[in-house]
C-alpha cells in the first residue's frame, strides 16, 4: 500500500522537527506494526530518521489489563525505559501523548 497518498505534512513540520532534533534526544514509540510505521517515519522525517535514538513498534509494548475509556477493546500499554531510568506510560488518547515519571 502506498501510505504517502494518505499522509499530510503540516506547515512548518520540518522546522518543528529540526528544533527538537537540535535540542533533544528523539525517539519514536508506536502501537503500530513496523510494516506500517517505517513508511510513515521515512516520509515525515526523511534524513532525520537516522538521528532517532530508537524506533519501537507494537512488539515493544506490554499490555495491561486497563482498557481505554474511549474504546473498550483497546488496552492501555506500558513500556519501561530502563536505560533512561524512566518509565513511560502511554495513553491511547493521542492528545495526552507520553508521561514520563521517575522510577
Amino acid at each position: 500500500m502506498d501510505y504517502y497518498n494518505f499522509l499530510f505534512k503540516r506547515p512548518f513540520l520540518d522546522d518543528f522537527l529540526g528544533f527538537f532534533f537540535e535540542r533533544f534526544d528523539v525517539a519514536i514509540w508506536s502501537s503500530r506494526t513496523r510494516k506500517i510505521l517505517d513508511p510513515v517515519v521515512d516520509y515525515l522525517l526523511g534524513d532525520l530518521k537516522k538521528k532517532l535514538v530508537f524506533i519501537w513498534d507494537i512488539s515493544h509494548c506490554t499490555n495491561s489489563s486497563a482498557r481505554s475509556l474511549e474504546n473498550y477493546h483497546k488496552f492501555i500499554v506500558f513500556k519501561k525505559l530502563g536505560r533512561y531510568g524512566k518509565e513511560m506510560v502511554v495513553s491511547p488518547n493521542p492528545a495526552l501523548m507520553v508521561i514520563f515519571e521517575s522510577i
